[in-house]
This record gives C-alpha cells, sequence and structure tokens, in this order.
C-alpha cells in the first residue's frame, strides 16, 4: 500500500483527536464553557450544564500568606541572547529532572541552518549546554504526556498521520525513549494499531509506568460502535509495555444508554491506578472513576455527578495528588480542582483560561507518583500573570508567590516541577511575549519562601 505523508496537523484536529470522550452527543457538546468576554473575567467560576452543582470551598484569597521571589531566590539556566546557538533557540525543555532537560528545538525559517527538522537532545542547566542526539519530522505531534525515570529514561509517544491509497488518513505512534547518561534516543516500538493522541503515561513508581492507547472498531465517536481502551504497564529501564487490563465502550443514541466501560485519562499515585470516564445513562451523561491496582484488577467504579462542574467535551488531563483531585479540559480551556471530604468531590476553583498556553497548573506532574514527596501543587491564573499560588496538600493553605526575579522579564509564560519539586519558570517581557527568559528554583528555596510568607 502506498502511503503518503500527512504533513500538517491543524488545531482543530488536535482538540478533536486528543480527547476520545465517548460518543457525539455525549460528552462532546452536552456541557461547553462559556468563553470569558475579557482578561478581567478569565478567572470566573464555569456553571456545570444540565449537572448537579458540587459543593464549593469557600476561602477568602485576602487571607493568603505571601512572598516575594527575587533575583537571589533563582538562576537563569537559558539565555535568549542572539539566539545563535542551538541553547538559545530551546522550546521544548519543561521535561526536566533536576540539573537535566530532555529538550528540543525546530528554529526559525529564517535561520541560516533551518531545515524543517526538530532537534532532539539533553539539555544540562549546570553547564548550559545542549547535547542533539537525533533529528525528528516536525510534522509529529504529541499528546504531551511523558514521564522520566530514574532520573535519566525520559518517554513520550509521538505520531502522526499518513495518507493511504484512497485519501484515508492512518494513524502511527513511535515510542520515543531518551538515555540522559549514555546520550541516546531510541525508538522503543511503533505502532499503527491506536491513534497517537489516545495514548497518556503516567509514572506508577520507581521501577514502572502505566498508560492508557485507545482503537476505535469502526467510526470514532458513531454510535453504536465499541471503543476498547488498553490499560499498559512500561518497564522503566527498557519501555517494554504489557497490557494488564482493558476496558471495552459502546455508544449509544443521543436518548439511550451506553453500555460498558470508557476510560477517558488515567493516572497513579501512591501505587493505585485512577481512570475518568463519562457514559450516558437513561439520556444522561455521568462521570465515574475508578481504581485498579499495580496489576491491572479494577478494585472500584463510583459516580461523581459533581465533576461535571466546569467541563466540557475534551479532558486534556486528569491527576490525583492526596484528597485533591485536577481535571484540565480543551475545549472550554477550563482548569478545576476538586478536594474529597466526606465522599464527595468539593470544588476549591474552576478558572476558564484565554489560551491553551499559560495559566493552570505546572507541567511535569505525570511524574509525580509519591504523595509522600509532594508538599505542594502550584498554579497561576492569566489575571495575575506574575503570581504562582502554592497549594499545601497536607494543611490546605495557600500561599501566594509574587514573582520578582527580574524587573524586565515579569511575566510567566509557563512553569513546570520536577518529582522532587524543583521549578522552572518562564518569563517573558511585553504585551506580546517578545522575549524570554528560562529560569531554576530549587524545592529547597521555594519551601523555605512558602514558609517564609506572611
Amino acid at each position: 500500500m502506498n502511503l503518503k505523508k500527512v504533513t500538517s496537523l491543524t488545531l482543530t484536529a488536535f482538540l478533536l483527536l486528543s480527547f476520545f470522550t465517548g460518543c457525539a452527543g455525549e460528552g462532546a457538546g452536552s456541557s461547553s464553557a462559556p468563553e470569558p468576554s475579557s482578561s478581567d473575567t478569565a478567572d470566573t467560576f464555569v456553571p456545570s450544564q444540565n449537572k448537579r452543582e458540587p459543593e464549593r470551598i469557600d476561602y477568602d484569597e485576602s487571607t493568603f500568606p505571601e512572598v516575594s521571589v527575587t533575583a537571589q531566590h533563582a538562576e537563569v539556566v537559558i539565555e535568549r541572547g542572539d539566539r545563535t546557538r542551538p541553547e538559545q533557540r530551546l522550546n521544548d525543555y519543561f521535561n526536566f529532572y533536576e540539573n537535566l532537560s530532555f529538550a528540543s528545538y525546530t528554529g526559525y525559517t529564517s535561520d541560516p541552518d533551518y531545515d524543517g527538522t526538530t532537534k532532539m537532545g539533553v539539555y544540562n542547566f549546570d553547564t548550559k549546554k545542549f547535547q542533539q542526539i537525533t533529528t525528528m519530522n516536525s510534522y509529529t505531534a504529541s499528546t504531551g504526556s511523558n514521564v522520566i525515570m530514574e532520573g535519566r529514561y525520559h518517554y513520550i509517544w509521538w505520531g502522526g498521520s499518513e495518507l493511504d491509497e484512497n485519501g484515508k488518513a492512518v494513524p502511527y505512534c513511535s515510542l520515543y525513549r531518551t538515555d540522559a547518561q549514555d546520550n541516546t534516543i531510541t525508538i522503543v516500538e511503533t505502532r499503527d494499531d491506536v491513534h497517537f493522541l489516545s495514548i497518556g503515561l503516567s509514572k506508577l513508581n520507581e521501577d514502572t509506568f502505566i498508560g492508557i492507547s485507545a482503537r476505535w472498531d469502526g467510526d470514532m465517536l458513531a454510535e453504536g460502535e465499541t471503543k476498547t481502551t488498553f490499560l499498559e504497564k512500561y518497564d522503566g529501564k527498557t519501555g517494554k509495555r504489557e497490557v494488564i487490563a482493558q476496558e471495552t465502550f459502546t455508544c449509544g443514541e443521543t436518548d439511550r444508554n451506553s453500555t460498558g466501560i470508557n476510560i477517558e485519562q488515567v493516572t497513579a499515585i501512591d501505587g493505585t491506578i485512577y481512570a475518568f470516564g463519562r457514559r450516558r445513562e437513561d439520556g444522561v451523561d455521568k462521570c465515574y472513576i475508578y481504581t485498579y491496582d499495580e496489576n491491572g484488577n479494577r478494585l472500584t467504579e463510583t459516580e461523581y455527578p459533581e465533576l461535571y462542574a466546569g467541563f466540557d467535551a475534551n479532558t486534556r488531563l486528569f491527576y490525583v495528588f492526596g484528597d485533591y483531585y485536577i481535571i484540565k479540559s480543551m475545549e472550554g480551556l477550563t482548569d478545576s480542582l476538586f478536594k474529597m471530604e466526606d465522599g464527595k468531590l468539593k470544588l476549591v476553583f474552576a478558572y476558564t483560561r484565554g489560551n491553551y498556553f499559560g495559566s493552570g497548573f505546572a507541567g511535569g506532574m505525570d511524574s509525580l507518583y509519591d504523595s509522600s514527596r509532594i508538599n505542594y501543587l502550584y498554579y497561576m491564573r492569566e489575571s495575575e500573570p506574575s503570581t504562582i499560588f502554592a497549594l499545601n496538600i497536607h494543611t490546605d493553605e495557600i500561599t501566594k508567590l509574587n514573582i520578582g526575579i527580574d524587573d524586565e522579564y515579569s511575566k510567566i509564560a509557563q512553569f513546570s516541577v520536577d518529582e522532587n519539586g524543583n521549578m522552572l519558570i518562564d518569563l517573558y517581557k511585553g504585551e506580546e511575549r517578545q522575549d524570554d527568559q528560562v529560569y531554576y528554583l530549587t524545592a529547597e528555596t521555594l519551601d523555605q519562601l512558602i514558609k517564609s510568607a506572611s
């Protein structure tokens, strides 16, 4: 069969394919969050539609302790300058562990050495040097879900589509494994049985990580079609995987029941696997959380109707840390934080964002797996572009970190944490992100700052 590369993936297609919600009319379009009308309303509660409102956890932000983060607390690890060196061009560097970043860059068409490929390798924050290892077709895409194992192995699925002889798009995906110690990048396997945007990863323990992938027997999202979701366990050293459970789900008509279990996203914490999904019962969409042990045995199935607060069709991320549950959606650009109290998920907040990038929770949470080692959940919002909020998951206290590292670079573009609690912050200047610098804060420094807040 002759296949022709599809050399573009539009954002619309990315949003549609990234999140396999179930069926047309089921979840999709049934609870679409309103878009904010201005920056003043960008951080407002998004009411659920046709679903039970959750109980709210009320808090007074004026009582939050505050602390200033200054230049003495942070180190510049990426300086842009004239962007002639690879180290100045890095545009993907937030997957990091201690002093190593699993980084890449594509460059600009105006660059004299631009060749349309993505350069992949490892960036060292101490030496400020980028070691290029390989290149990849820049027309590939990923959900962004990735894990770092043993501080040296980085895993992420990349994929794309090819056109067959009939002009039909055929997806493919490859699991990339970077070894920062040996400076190698290998493709562990390539698959064409599932769509690459259905794959999510989460660290289970020091030695293994888990993931999901989905396959439709017919047309995706069509009524009466069956979806099979595979729960898979990966070896942290080799990336070899095995299926430890699978769930099937059949779409129902708009006013009828769906059957089976629909897993949309999965996460792991403290040795337990949590899965999130929706299905239609008697014409009503319902939200469920399922738990599994590390061998894939299903332990519980619990409906949580309150999860629909601030919810839309496309679930991007799902995390559990102690009593806190995070859902990040795409269609309405909504980040929701819930806390489990008395068997119910109570809403702490739900914020809409003006764009996909920026605001929301810190990146890097796919590699967090032990809640006893996690003290804080960090988040930000567009209405306060120079502030990071630190939520202590053990005491429930929220502290405001006012970022004043650089007077010129003062607004937060993105930020991320590693499994030890260290943080990267990308700060930019100007209204249109004209230029940026990347700063590093250690977990020890952050902890001291938060404890000193008043």
